[in-house]
């Protein structure tokens, strides 16, 4: 045991720590726990019966229990793996394990006995400290970031010394006392879990809350009143060319457009009168094409024309800082597929996400990743963004994927897909609201964000709270308030250890008598 680590866990009154309550007694954990206890004799069960087999992934490092166990013969895992008992404390000692938080109370075993993984510490109490107590000091962060420090191995191989959980020392209360901190612990870390639980769920929540905006925007239910207050305003999109009269129409509002033939599925809803679908060929401006980028871009080009990757579109925006930028000669051949603020990007592999281009990127390039969509006077960008964001559209275009390892659609599907196409002062008035209800949204995130990291601290806070004998009455104070004595944790430790050391003794002579009953089978054999 080197200096350095025993001057981190020396006892208050050498580390010039705060006292501890009255009452309370520090202890090294090898002298209230066996670490690391022997295993079973081999005639405490008979070599066929069934033991509970816990390997590492089978201990949930957040609930703090053993889940999905398996059942082995005794015969089969006596040697070569950790044994344990129902009450121990089992713990992680390799790393990323250790940090995580891998630990439990072993409880519910076949025959009471355990075996598991190599990696595994067992805490056993000797009678003068709870497994509960032992359980909650092993999870304070404090603990697994002093066991961090003092791992030893190679690197993805590190391990906590044995020496270290030794040496280490807990905080001990009166036996009393010690029960109402561990019952008072479980209360409130339930209550901790329920919260987290809650919160884990609002993520979910908003995204289908901001998909049900965008269809709500998209088939026109959520300008419904806006329509009745303003029934001038309602200005439709143009008629399409002579061209599609006479052929067959869609459902309500479609037409045929001059780019080709509209093709309605029952991905698309039901739409206002005043509304058109119009094929996305026939809302963009007309002097461009609906095209993808740059095939090559070749290597990196310090100071040249930057260019949208797939990976660089992310929740709606285009993250600058990942753009990559090639040649100006490759640019150049790729002119048709510049950008300019206003413009929309639409991925065509894998991830069908849009994103509307700002003037920080006029001038730049795509790749064969995505699409660029430039709308004409009759569309708005935002509008557009929020359309090719809707279930609608992203339904239409999947159910045109092909390709099993990289699913996409055809570059003419992007120009065929369908748009449903509002008057313009509609549209303005659809970007409005969508916005603020997703500004709405976006508040909410970042409060529950918030309450997520406070849950998260809120589980340290109680454990520290409860090695500082600050979250229950102590036993010394209920024992002044009663006018009673109590036993104090120095004078538990003592009785403990007269006890242990009679219970040892016992556990000696069984194994002398054990060792001599095999000598005498195998003379007698």
């Amino acid at each position: 045991m080197n200096k350095t680590l025993f001057e981190k866990i020396a006892s208050p009154t050498e580390a010039g720590e705060t006292e501890r309550p009255l009452g309370w007694s520090g202890a090294l954990l090898s002298e209230v726990c066996e670490i690391n206890p022997a295993k079973p004799f081999t005639d405490d069960l008979k070599a066929d019966e069934l033991v509970t087999f816990v390997p590492m992934p089978a201990v949930d490092a957040d609930a703090g229990v053993i889940t999905s166990p398996q059942v082995r013969r005794f015969s089969d895992v006596r040697k070569g793996f950790t044994a344990f008992r129902n009450g121990d404390v089992i713990m992680a000692k390799i790393t990323p394990c250790m940090e995580n938080g891998k630990a439990a109370i072993a409880s519910g075993l076949t025959n009471g006995l355990g075996f598991g993984s190599t990696e595994f510490h067992v805490l056993r109490s000797t009678g003068a400290v709870l497994a509960g107590l032992v359980y909650y000091f092993i999870r304070q962060e404090s603990f697994r970031r002093a066991a961090e420090s003092e791992m030893t191995g190679s690197v993805g191989q590190k391990r906590v010394p044995v020496e270290f959980l030794r040496f280490s020392e807990i905080p001990l209360p009166p036996f009393a006392e010690q029960e109402r901190i561990v019952a008072k612990v479980g209360e409130l870390l339930v209550r901790v879990n329920v919260a987290r639980e809650h919160l884990a769920r609002v993520p979910a929540i908003l995204k289908r809350f901001r998909q049900a905006v965008l269809a709500a925007a998209c088939d026109g239910r959520l300008t419904g009143d806006w329509r009745q207050q303003h029934p001038g305003l309602a200005i439709p999109a143009p008629k399409l060319t002579p061209a599609s009269e006479g052929r067959p129409r869609g459902r309500r509002g479609a037409n045929l457009s001059a780019a080709g033939e509209l093709i309605l599925d029952e991905a698309m809803p039901e739409i206002p009168v005043s509304w058109s679908f119009l094929r996305a060929d026939s809302v963009v401006a007309p002097e461009t094409v609906i095209t993808y980028g740059i095939v090559l871009p070749g290597p990196e080009v310090p100071g040249g024309v930057p260019y949208v990757r797939q990976q660089d579109i992310e929740d709606g925006v285009i993250r600058l800082d990942g753009i990559r930028h090639t040649s100006q000669e490759i640019a150049r051949k790729h002119d048709r597929s510049s950008l300019r603020g206003g413009d929309v990007l639409l991925c065509i592999i894998r991830n069908l996400r849009v994103a509307l281009v700002t003037k920080a990127l006029d001038g730049a390039n795509i790749t064969q990743g995505s699409v660029r969509l430039r709308p004409s006077h009759w569309i708005l960008g935002p509008y557009l963004v929020a359309f090719l964001s809707s279930r609608y559209a992203q339904a239409w275009m999947k159910s045109r994927y092909f390709g099993m390892d990289m699913p996409r659609i055809n570059v003419e599907d992007a120009r065929a897909l369908p748009i449903a196409v509002p008057p313009v002062l509609e549209q303005y008035e659809i970007v409005r609201r969508v916005e603020a209800l997703f500004r709405l949204a976006d508040a909410v995130e970042k409060r529950v964000a918030a309450a997520t990291a406070r849950a998260g601290k809120l589980t340290e806070a109680i454990l520290a709270r409860a090695f500082r004998g600050e979250l229950v009455p102590t036993e010394a104070e209920l024992a002044r308030r009663e006018g009673r004595e109590y036993e104090r944790a120095a004078a538990l430790l003592e009785r403990v250890r007269g006890e242990s050391t009679t219970a040892n003794t016992r556990d000696e002579g069984r194994r002398i008598a054990g060792a001599a009953k095999r000598v005498r089978a195998r003379v007698d054999g």
